[in-house]
């Protein structure tokens, strides 16, 4: 079954948000996920609120971590926020992804207590490609999806039947 991506990113980052979603698509066609971000809104929608959805259903929350990110007031606000308290409310049942895109601080920011996934101990950018970087990503994502989406199945599997009588 697919886990639900919401994906959060700045509008400045368009070339690495770009070249992720590239990933994502491979990981749908997989069928490890079904990715949600704003660049799928459509003219006339709602968008604050279609933004909502995608974040009420979401599974994962990815975040391409840069500067124009950690200085956008929307995404603090209210991605990371519904990110995190999401977060609270279910714990290891919830994958908060931050990807560090560039070489930028989290100190003394709300992500700074949480573990950010680098590829090779370094920032996306630092790789020979942002394609080597993303690419080094989906397969440390495609591994943390599997074990959610066995852990979902073992559980499932451990509960009775819904009209089974004790």
């Amino acid at each position: 079954m697919p886990l639900n991506v919401f994906l959060s990113y700045s509008h400045q980052d368009k070339k690495a948000k770009g070249t992720f979603e590239q990933n994502l698509t491979v990981m749908m066609k997989k069928r490890l996920i079904t990715p949600w971000h704003d660049g799928l809104l459509l003219p006339g929608m709602r968008w604050r609120e279609e933004i909502q959805m995608g974040l009420a259903k979401m599974d994962i929350f990815v975040a391409l971590v840069t500067t124009p990110f950690l200085a956008s007031g929307f995404i603090e606000q209210f991605e990371l926020k519904a990110a995190r308290d999401r977060l609270r409310t279910q714990g290891r049942d919830f994958l908060f992804v931050p990807i560090l895109v560039n070489p930028v601080s989290v100190a003394e920011w709300d992500l700074d207590g949480y573990q950010l996934l680098m590829p090779g101990d370094k920032a996306v950018s630092q790789h020979r490609s942002l394609r080597a970087g993303f690419d080094l990503v989906q397969l440390e994502l495609e591994r943390l999806i599997k074990q959610r989406q066995d852990a979902k199945k073992r559980e499932e599997g451990s509960r009775p039947p819904p009209n089974e009588t004790a």
